[in-house]
């Protein structure tokens, strides 16, 4: 959760254990395009899209200014601070 609001995008390996669905539950709370980036649902897929963010620095401050306009809103992560 820290992650997301210091505008980090997050990958997580989605799947039936607990730690899988707490991950795919933050970013489906967040919701847009972040969500659809960092749910995967294989190592082969976690790497692939890791990687692919790392080659695409616009991609990656697109994620990250839909990070900032997504987490202020929401209701699963704290306020801002003043």
């Amino acid at each position: 959760m820290d992650a997301l609001w210091a505008g980090v995008p997050v990958l997580t390996l989605g799947g039936a254990k607990a730690e899988q669905r707490a991950g795919t539950s933050l970013l489906a709370a967040v919701g847009g395009p972040v969500a659809a980036a960092g749910v995967v649902f294989s190592l082969k897929q976690y790497e692939d899209a890791a990687v692919a963010l790392v080659l695409d620095p616009t991609r990656l401050a697109l994620l990250r200014g839909a990070l900032a306009n997504r987490c202020a809103p929401s209701r699963m992560l704290p306020p801002p601070r003043s």
